[in-house]
């Protein structure tokens, strides 16, 4: 859930931090999940400002609409090296989807309507995210 994860494993792997990787493979697309076990909690990373075309990020949820043809950036202050930052869409094409700062474009063929999401996680395994409708008209 957005609120964290709970676990329930043996008192044996309580007693110190222990990684579990979970790996999924679908032809040549592969994923990655390390759950630790044991150790403190930590709670998620609180998300900082967003900007979606040089505003501000509207709450989760609410529907964004761009202009198609244009270069949209989409921002969060967050240093890439203290945090993993992934903007992902099904509408159009993400482009520097890696980088706290990138862009999504919408071209004549792309979809027009989908998901923004964008997911951060943290060097203790915390993990958060925001997910907007996205249109292009």
């Amino acid at each position: 859930t957005a609120d964290g994860w709970i676990v329930s494993a043996p008192a044996a792997l309580a007693a110190a931090p222990t990684p579990l990787v979970i790996e999924a493979a679908y032809g040549d697309l592969r994923a990655t999940k390390t759950v630790w076990l044991g150790g403190a909690s930590s709670d998620n990373p609180a998300l900082p400002a967003i900007t979606i075309a040089g505003a501000a990020a509207p709450p989760a949820g609410t529907e964004i609409v761009i202009a198609p043809l244009v270069d949209v950036p989409l921002a969060t202050p967050l240093s890439d090296r203290d945090f993993d930052v992934n903007w992902l869409t099904s509408c159009g094409t993400m482009h520097d989807f890696d980088l706290p700062a990138g862009f999504v474009h919408v071209e004549p063929d792309d979809p027009h309507a989908g998901e923004l999401a964008l997911v951060v996680r943290d060097a203790s395994g915390g993990v958060t995210w925001r997910i907007w409708p996205l249109r292009a008209e």
